[in-house]
């Protein structure tokens, strides 16, 4: 590509000059892209920019940029900078085999997700990487390690974590090891996670906002369930609303850096799973349904249902003693924890394409060589942009992977959407997570308003009530 466009400059150089000068010329060899330059020490920042300049759009990117995406075609950490097909190869290690049969990612989906490749988030996130100028790390003789909570290691956002601390490990020359170990392990449940990671209990955690809600209710805006009719729609929402909610998890957790986004994607789209089937509206009356939040909870109640708060380790065991009748979960996490062994049935989906946030304490955070703070900065971005790459396989395999247990997949019909969306969500969910964070005159209330109402086309009212923007 780049030879091409350099025979096209020739050419038109050439034609100039013969035209103004009526005789031929010998134009200037323009140079081609070269490597990315060795890496040189930069100032450091102390943590990730909450917004900062698009880099260019990714048809025209640097010539450097370019040749770094040459480099990396084909594999883990592939980057999209206007091909597509450079994105198409293996997966990274720790979720091969989460991809069922699949070789790796394949060209067939990419295109469904250009939303995302062609966003200004992913543009930040290709800045934020600094591939073309790296980190240097100068900092030696240090032997660091550190154990980063992830809700559940079965996950696959947890194991691309492991990928992540393996880039980070060799990239600090061994002397920064991280270790990914899951919620269970450590004997926490979740709904405090906030206050553990913000008094040293924990050094780096998950936030995952349907447990934080309940101690940061602001945190819910990722989740009024039943709003977004589509996973565009919510992944928009989400980006436009990353860098204040990045904010009030920073001051709750008195200084807390997230270094990146853990992605909940279409692979994760939620369902509801139940012994009986759920094919008409009426089928949710009385059913007790696993709720992991409030507005989830919300959510289920709305539906006729009710939500029982269970932990997730727990919920096979609640299914198969009959104490639930369903649960609610993403496609690939019931398959992971084997619902498909104790509800036959599932339905939905209920869109999902948001973040939760992987944070460092703010004392840990300080005591980092600068050098390894940003080398956590520039990796986290890659492996946001990695799970963007394998993105359009995950989507693929949630439902396939239960249907081959033997569940039953009935998609919600129209009369279910809409009650989900007009009645539910506008009339339910929303106005309830208004009265818990305090009334409609709040930040939270005020932050949806101007980062999430005008993309769902949904604001919240004066009197907390929700409106369609244009009806």
């Amino acid at each position: 590509m780049l030879r091409k466009f350099a025979l096209t400059g020739l050419l038109t150089l050439l034609m100039a000059v013969i035209l103004a000068c009526g005789a031929a010329a010998t134009p200037t060899p323009q140079p081609e892209a070269t490597a990315p330059p060795a890496a040189t020490a930069t100032p450091v920042p102390t943590q990730p920019p909450a917004t900062a300049t698009p880099a260019p759009t990714p048809a025209t990117g640097s010539a450097d940029l370019q040749s770094v995406a040459a480099q990396l075609a084909g594999g883990p950490g592939a980057i999209y900078v206007g091909d597509l097909n450079q994105l198409v190869g293996p997966v990274p290690e720790p979720i091969a085999d989460d991809i069922g049969d699949y070789d790796g990612v394949p060209y067939e989906g990419l295109e469904d997700y250009m939303y995302v490749f062609d966003s200004d988030y992913y543009r930040l996130l290709l800045e934020r990487a600094n591939y073309t100028n790296p980190t240097e790390v100068t900092t030696t003789g240090m032997e660091l390690s550190y154990q980063f909570a992830c809700i559940n290691r079965a996950l696959t956002h947890c194991k691309l974590s492991e990928w992540w601390s393996d880039q980070v490990f060799e990239r600090t020359n061994g002397q920064l090891k991280i270790e990914i170990i899951g919620y269970p392990e450590l004997g926490i449940a979740g709904p405090d996670v906030l206050e553990l990671l913000a008094n040293g209990t924990l050094s780096f955690a998950e936030l995952p906002a349907a447990y934080t809600a309940g101690d940061l209710p602001a945190m819910d805006m990722k989740y009024l369930w039943g709003m977004y009719k589509d996973n565009e729609t919510f992944y928009k929402a989400t980006t436009a609303a990353i860098p204040d909610l990045d904010r009030l998890i920073e001051d709750r957790t008195g200084g807390g850096i997230t270094i990146y986004q853990l992605w909940r994607v279409p692979e994760n789209e939620i369902f509801f799973f139940s012994k009986e089937p759920i094919e008409e509206l009426a089928d949710f009356q009385g059913l007790k349904v696993r709720s992991f939040g409030g507005a989830l909870s919300d959510m289920i109640d709305g539906m006729g249902s009710e939500a029982q708060w269970v932990a997730f380790s727990e919920v096979y065991t609640a299914l198969e003693r009959g104490i639930l009748d369903g649960g609610v979960t993403g496609a690939n996490a019931a398959y992971g924890q084997r619902w498909y062994e104790v509800a036959d049935y599932m339905a939905g989906p209920l869109p999902l394409f948001t973040v939760e946030n992987a944070t460092f304490n703010a004392d840990v955070w300080a005591e980092l060589p600068e050098d390894f703070r940003q080398v956590l900065i520039e990796e986290g971005a890659k492996y946001e942009l990695e799970f963007f790459r394998v993105t359009p396989i995950l989507s693929q395999l949630g439902i396939p992977k239960l249907l081959d247990q033997g569940m039953t997949y009935t998609p919600f019909n129209d009369e279910i959407r809409d009650f989900l969306f007009e009645e539910v969500a506008l009339k339910r969910v929303i106005p309830q997570w208004v009265n818990r964070i305090g009334g409609p005159d709040t930040e939270a209330v005020r932050l949806f308003n101007k980062n999430i109402g005008p993309v769902a086309g949904i604001t919240i009212n004066p009197d907390g009530s929700a409106s369609l923007t244009n009806p």
